[in-house]
């Protein structure tokens, strides 16, 4: 006697597979781009670091450069080319080296100590992500703000 049972049998798991891809497609779609906006958000995160790491070595060169701040705004946004819409703001700080909290003007004579001059900058970029996601905001602001002293 030829048995049938195998025919049938092959013929539904070939639906089942069917099925069983149609409900975990879409879930496997969704956790493909969180791991691809993950990868982005961190490359934006690392661009402006980068970005604010350059703005901040050019000014603290030396007394002149630091207080040039459309150069460091200039130099840190030439070191992100490939991130659209990040921003860079540039400043000068100073503090005498007695005082351990508190920052003083520039143009002031410490009592005390020596005048410790310091440059940061700031760079700012909104990142967006490919998809809205269930409880995840779709846009949220990447800030990274570096400082280096004055030589």
């Amino acid at each position: 006697m030829i048995s049938t049972h195998s025919f049938f049998n092959r013929r539904r798991q070939k639906g089942g597979a069917a099925i069983e891809m149609a409900l975990l497609g879409p879930i496997l779609i969704l956790l493909t781009a969180g791991a691809i906006d993950i990868g982005r958000v961190m490359y934006t995160g690392m661009e402006a670091a980068t970005a604010a790491r350059a703005g901040v070595q050019y000014g603290a060169q030396s007394t002149e450069t630091s207080t040039d701040y459309a150069g460091m705004q200039t130099t840190a946004l030439n070191a992100a080319p490939n991130v659209s819409g990040l921003t860079a703001v540039a400043a000068k700080v100073c503090t005498c080296s007695t005082i351990s909290a508190g920052t003083v003007g520039c143009n002031t004579t410490c009592a005390t100590g020596s005048l410790k001059a310091y440059v940061t900058v700031t760079s700012r970029i909104t990142f967006r992500t490919l998809l809205p996601y269930p409880g995840v905001p779709s846009s949220m602001p990447v800030k990274q703000t570096v400082w280096m002293r004055v030589r």
